[in-house]
């Protein structure tokens, strides 16, 4: 008892207590201003507390019960828990090492505690509120709860905690009248709040119905996540500026239609689309470029100790434009480094070496090792041309290299078309397929001869088609078989135009040694094409291409020794 102090310390009821708990954390005397003959209208509030954690017994008004919890020191016995309650539900102002201590706990145990919207005259009304217990709080069947947590002994909320638990001390008698369950506290909270007749707050809006439900108020990282937006931000302008999108396209209504849907989003998180002059802002591209440009330095790193590789490959654009790419690859992984459009220039030696030498120039010269382009004549030209003495020495010891694939290619190219033989065979499976393909009745009954598998026709560019368009054939065969021996094939109504080669289709189909004549020649050109399958899966091979191409050139012997010795010397 501080000194000067006259008269120890009496209970004022529940009543009282539970309003000052609500308040301050306290207990309150029975008559405190009347006992210390302090005068109702001047000194209004001051009343004789006692705190309920560390038994402190002092004088004063709803301030000075502030004060003893988050000024100094702070209450030596109070728990972080309740500190979190205080400071979120009630009018106190934590500071210093107090609120370094909040932080702290709300680090190790999650995210803040909901606001309890029913709070009246200032206090905690939702202090006791599990907040981690239910996303939605409701205040209906009240009384099973009320009942529970009538009972003596530790609350739920303390359990596990590391709160010492006085089953009839002034620390209990506080947990387990404040800090009840939420849903028995939220009814005595809107009790209290229809009682209240002083709140300006209530005269004004009146007061909250008890039975509403309360959502659990979202933490700020949940609601907006600044990380994901500024990453999302990035990809998108990514995208609009690497597919060439027209910035128009994003005054359109179809996209502002777009964006208010993502708008109303439900959920805390939502989706913020840079708006249109943020797209078209220079500054904006110019950031981009150098957020790409911050990404590849991992991947440029080792062209300035190790050297790099140009890769060069030609290619139909969208609007069958000539575009010729050209990719840099180093220890780590590939970059496209330029693309030119090629249409209306001359497809000779000397046009090709002058885009070499532009793309040599952009590393300088002396950090490219090779450059690597498929074995066409005008490149194998240019290579030559390369290594003129009029040219800079830098150019010269750059070392051109053949596509490995490319050269698998040609390959089996060489095989296919070398002997009348070969080519007999690849011409009759081709009309085959494209027949078959062409004509709806036809395809309609094969279809259903064979529902897992269909035909392979080749494509121009990649002999390596042709090898899988026979190799299907094989795997189809007894399907094709079925096809022709049907009765649907004999009902279709044939066009004079194509009926001949409906009968040829059909004999062909029929015929033995074809299919004999294709399997030996699929024998023949498998290892070529399994050599080609493993360059295509990616990695470093160099040191395995030698291996391979031998094991090639024995296989492809063994093949060719079956073959007649006419038709051998041809592959061979």
């Amino acid at each position: 008892m501080p000194r000067g102090q006259a008269r120890a310390f009496e209970d004022a009821g529940e009543d009282e207590n539970h309003k000052a708990q609500k308040k301050w954390c306290l207990q309150v005397h029975p008559r405190g201003s009347e006992s210390w003959g302090l005068d109702g209208e001047k000194f209004r509030g001051n009343h004789m507390l006692k705190c309920l954690f560390c038994s402190h017994e002092f004088q004063g008004n709803q301030y000075v019960a502030a004060r003893h919890f988050s000024q100094g020191k702070g209450c030596p016995s109070v728990t972080d828990e309740a500190l979190v309650d205080i400071h979120y539900n009630s009018d106190y102002k934590m500071e210093g090492k107090i609120l370094d201590r909040l932080l702290r706990f709300e680090e190790l145990h999650g995210p803040t505690p909901a606001m309890d919207p029913c709070r009246d005259e200032g206090g905690a009304g939702g202090a006791g509120q599990d907040r981690g217990e239910e996303e939605v709080v409701g205040v209906d069947n009240v009384d099973d709860e009320g009942a529970e947590s009538a009972r003596p002994g530790p609350s739920t909320r303390d359990r596990g905690k590391g709160v010492v638990h006085e089953p009839w001390g002034q620390q209990a008698r506080f947990f387990r009248d404040a800090h009840v369950s939420a849903r028995t506290q939220a009814q005595r909270d809107a009790e209290d709040a229809t009682i209240a007749v002083g709140n300006r707050k209530e005269r004004e809006e009146g007061a909250r119905p008890g039975g509403q439900n309360r959502l659990r108020q979202n933490t700020i990282t949940d609601s907006y996540s600044s990380q994901w937006q500024m990453e999302f931000k990035k990809k998108f302008l990514r995208f609009v500026y690497s597919q060439h999108l027209s910035f128009n396209v994003f005054r359109s209504e179809p996209w502002k239609e777009l964006v208010k849907h993502f708008g109303n989003l439900p959920g805390p998180v939502k989706v913020l689309w840079p708006s249109h002059n943020e797209i078209a802002d220079m500054e904006t591209v110019v950031r981009t470029a150098d957020d790409v440009a911050g990404d590849l330095a991992e991947v440029r790193a080792p062209f300035y100790v190790t050297g790099a590789t140009i890769m060069s490959d030609g290619r139909k654009s969208r609007d069958d434009r000539p575009i010729v790419n050209f990719l840099v690859g180093g220890s780590r992984r590939v970059m496209m480094v330029r693309a030119m459009n090629r249409e209306g220039e001359i497809d000779q030696a000397p046009y090709v070496l002058v885009h070499w030498i532009k793309v040599f120039y952009d590393f300088p010269p002396h950090w490219v090792n090779a450059i690597c382009t498929d074995s066409a004549s005008v490149y194998v030209a240019a290579t030559n041309m390369l290594q003129d003495t009029q040219l800079r020495p830098e150019f010269r010891w750059i070392t051109w290299l053949s596509c490995v694939v490319h050269v698998c290619n040609k390959m089996l190219s060489d095989i296919g078309l070398s002997s009348p033989w070969s080519k007999d065979i690849i011409v009759r499976g081709r009309t085959v397929v494209r027949f078959i393909n062409e004509h709806i009745f036809t395809l309609h009954i094969f279809r259903g001869e064979s529902t897992h598998m269909g035909l392979i026709y080749p494509c121009e560019t990649r002999f390596a088609s042709v090898f899988a368009m026979m190799e299907r054939l094989l795997a189809v065969r007894s399907a094709l078989e079925r096809t022709v021996d049907g009765d649907g094939w004999g009902f279709v109504p044939w066009d004079s135009s194509v009926a001949q080669l409906a009968r040829w289709v059909r004999w062909q189909v029929r015929h033995g040694s074809w299919w004999d004549s294709m399997g030996v020649l699929v024998r023949i050109m498998e290892p070529v094409y399994d050599m080609l399958r493993k360059l295509d899966r990616g990695g470093l091979h160099m040191s395995r291409v030698v291996q391979w191409t031998q094991d090639v050139t024995r296989d492809v012997a063994r093949e060719v020794r079956t073959l007649p010795s006419d038709v051998a010397h041809f592959i061979m």
